[in-house]
């Protein structure tokens, strides 16, 4: 078979599809990697998510104690108003 006569500017365009296409891999490639990094960092935020989720339901638990005992001393100070109260009527 003979050899088949390259047109004037065919051989820099084969060139230019090539480098092309190189770069077009490196990127490909590069896009791949910051995807792979990109999940990590998800995992990694909803691992610390987790973690905060968790603190604030700590904290949460903390104020429904807290909430609690300050309606136990609302009552008694009330109480102990009424009381006092009946108590000066009575003195009278």
């Amino acid at each position: 078979m003979a050899g088949r006569k390259k047109k004037e500017g065919e051989g820099e365009i084969v060139a230019t599809e090539r480098a092309f296409t190189v770069v077009v891999e490196q990127m490909k490639a590069q896009f791949k990697a910051f995807g792979e990094r990109l999940d990590g960092m998800h995992e990694a935020m909803d691992a610390r998510f987790d973690a905060v989720d968790a603190r604030f339901e700590k904290v949460d638990a903390r104020f429904d104690a807290v909430d609690r005992e300050l309606g136990l001393v609302k009552d008694a100070v009330l109480t102990h108003d009424r009381e006092l109260r009946e108590m000066g009527r009575g003195t009278r």
